[in-house]
């Protein structure tokens, strides 16, 4: 059955969420001080698997490559008699998604997230798979965020984010991140 949790369960889980629930050493591992705490790396392990993908064919002297780890995509030298490979944005158009913004990229990370497969419908209303870690809710109002960044972790974790922070809070963050370059449809 098809429900969402009840509003005490997430007021009791949402003391378990935060960085204060981990503490990092000066060998930056973590520990975890707050009971109940769980680490989920899902926004940035598929961008991570990726870069780490694309180190290992470098290192073999594999220069020219692109690894994708389920969408979130880690880019090496372009192709040969190119200036990059050819990567489709895609933008919500009418009741589907077409095609409409194609972009030459080499050397590093793309990816995109928002809740256009993954989420859950409950009484017609639409439910991402990205948790508000502000109110321990999921995003209702869904946002598909592509992010081009120096690699694929930042990429991934920067999606994730601006999936919950939206238009306005990309806006109010742009100008300290030269380095990004972000799209933002609502879905």
């Amino acid at each position: 059955m098809k429900e969402l949790p009840d509003s005490l369960h997430i007021n009791t889980l949402l003391k378990t969420v935060g960085h204060t629930c981990i503490q990092l050493n000066s060998r930056q591992q973590a520990r975890i001080i707050q009971p109940g705490t769980r680490l989920d790396l899902g926004g940035i392990a598929q961008g991570y698997t990726a870069d780490l993908c694309l180190q290992l064919l470098r290192k073999k002297g594999i220069r020219r490559a692109l690894v994708d780890a389920g969408g979130d995509i880690s880019i090496g030298d372009p192709p040969p008699y190119s200036s990059g490979w050819r990567i489709q944005i895609p933008f919500k158009k009418g009741e589907g998604y077409d095609q409409e913004d194609t972009v030459l990229l080499s050397n590093c990370g793309i990816t995109t997230s928002g809740a256009t497969v993954r989420y859950l419908e409950v009484n017609n209303s639409k439910y991402s798979h990205i948790i508000d870690p502000r109110s321990g809710w999921a995003l209702t109002k869904n946002y598909q965020v592509t992010v081009q960044a120096p690699n694929a972790t930042i990429a991934d974790a920067w999606a994730t984010a601006l999936s919950v922070l939206g238009p306005e809070g990309w806006n109010a963050l742009k100008g300290e991140h030269p380095e990004l370059t972000v799209w933002i449809t609502q879905n």
